[in-house]
């Protein structure tokens, strides 16, 4: 039985209509394998850093994973956004160019490396010089202050990892980043165990480190072999004639992630600065884990969106391109819904798995789960705003979400509010967000080439 006879087997009733119409085409083949190996990644790698870190908060107790959580925060909160910024670049670009250009497709692989590491070493040392402010003035905590200047290395690290996807991503080389996703997982759940049991919170740290690079070496021999395969020669010669691509479309995305990211962040400072606050974010780290659980299908999936839209937009396919859209809004809400509702049931058992004090983090990850169907919907129409170059509108739905989000979360923990006001704050932000993405989302299955960055406009662009 091949991957696509499998995923129609398995496809939910209600969805049937939308699979029939995709499945006799190129489309609907390449949407099949896409799709099988993005989930089969996910499933594993997902799985095995919710089971490591339900043992890590055991190990740690509330507070320190409290402190874990914020580690890991501000660590890759400063990277995200260059991160995000350059796998898109990589993800839109190559998908359009492998075929009809591979020499420029090449160029932007290596620009995107090249761009990463040079930000990511920037963003290092910067972080590395201001920790002992951030920790003792915003986190409140100055015994933090040599373990995240060790943790600096994952802001290089993350960044890396998330440009390597991205173009693994432009390939449509999911088999290629479930292979990859399998190993990081597997060695992931060993590693942070151990670390975390001989070395308790310190330990827990190197061991992130030591898993991000895994990560790296694997990505970076998968897009060698994946650039063999499609005739890309990659290489860093020429590579900065591509650099308006950095401006174009880069700029208003890292716009937009880096301030969603750092904004997100303060919410996080805002928490732990409140009395307790420490033992609440460990609370909301733990039941923000069962978020990231429930969406990693719907990320999977919606890794394939952007280069297939991308590559049918390149095509100005309009009616496979509103059916490929239609298809993956319902898919990914279905699916979220279904892996939400399970979590809202179970979610006192699943709290009190995390260990003595996580069971007032009930109402939290019931807040969290049914945001979760919405923040799925919300990432794919995001990926037809990406996949027509309209960047500066995505930085403006995304400034939109996080000032609600921000503004919600000072006025419930002035009330008293601590976990469960966070997780309040990040549902009426994502509300907001789908009302706006909804008209957005109606118009474009109308018309979804009007007002679109085409390639041809960035040809002449360039040339200009």
């Amino acid at each position: 039985m091949t991957v696509k006879n499998v995923l129609h087997a398995c496809c939910p009733g209600p969805l049937r209509p939308y699979w029939d119409r995709v499945e006799g085409s190129e489309l609907g083949s390449r949407l099949a394998r896409g799709a099988f190996w993005s989930l089969a990644g996910a499933v594993i790698s997902r799985g095995m850093m919710l089971a490591a870190s339900v043992f890590v908060a055991r190990l740690l107790g509330r507070e320190v994973f409290g402190e874990f959580g914020i580690i890991r925060n501000t660590v890759t909160v400063f990277g995200t956004f260059v991160g995000i910024s350059l796998g898109m670049i990589a993800t839109k670009h190559v998908a359009e160019f492998r075929r009809a250009d591979p020499q420029r497709a090449g160029r932007i692989v290596a620009l995107s490396g090249l761009a990463a590491f040079c930000a990511g070493s920037v963003l290092l040392v910067v972080l590395y010089c201001t920790v002992p402010w951030l920790a003792a003035r915003v986190l409140a905590a100055p015994h933090l202050t040599d373990l995240m200047r060790v943790g600096s290395l994952l802001l290089l690290l993350n960044l890396l990892t998330s440009v390597q996807t991205g173009v693994l991503a432009g390939f449509e080389a999911f088999k290629t980043i479930a292979k990859v996703s399998f190993g990081v997982g597997a060695l992931s759940f060993p590693v942070l165990l151990c670390g975390t049991s001989w070395g308790g919170l310190q330990g827990a740290v190197w061991g992130l480190i030591f898993t991000f690079s895994i990560h790296w070496t694997l990505n970076h021999l998968a897009i060698r072999r994946a650039a063999a395969r499609a005739g890309v020669a990659v290489g860093f010669r020429h590579c900065l004639r591509e650099k308006s691509l950095l401006w174009k479309f880069g700029l208003p995305v890292a716009l937009g992630s880096s301030m969603a990211g750092i904004l997100n962040w303060s919410c996080g400072a805002l928490l732990v600065n409140r009395e307790g606050g420490y033992g609440e974010m460990g609370i909301f780290v733990a039941a923000n884990h069962w978020r990231i659980t429930i969406l990693f299908i719907p990320e999977a999936v919606r890794r394939i969106v952007l280069p297939m839209l991308s590559s049918l937009g390149a095509k100005h396919d309009h009616a496979g391109y509103v059916r490929f859209l239609k298809f993956n809004a319902v898919l990914n809400g279905g699916i979220a819904l279904a892996l939400a509702l399970p979590v809202v049931v179970l979610s006192p058992w699943i709290m009190a798995s995390y260990g003595e004090g996580f069971q007032a983090g009930v109402l939290p990850l019931v807040l969290i789960a049914c945001s979760t169907p919405f923040v799925s919907v919300n990432s794919v129409v995001e990926q037809a705003i990406i996949s027509r170059g309209r960047m500066w509108l995505h930085f403006s739905l995304r400034i939109l979400k996080v000032g609600a989000i921000v503004a919600a979360t000072y006025y419930l923990l002035d009330l008293g509010y601590g976990a469960a006001g966070l997780a309040t704050a990040y549902v009426i932000g994502g509300a907001l967000h789908t009302a706006l993405l909804g008209g957005y989302f109606v118009r474009t299955l109308r018309d979804p080439f009007r007002g679109a960055v085409t390639q041809r406009d960035l040809s002449l662009s360039r040339a200009a």
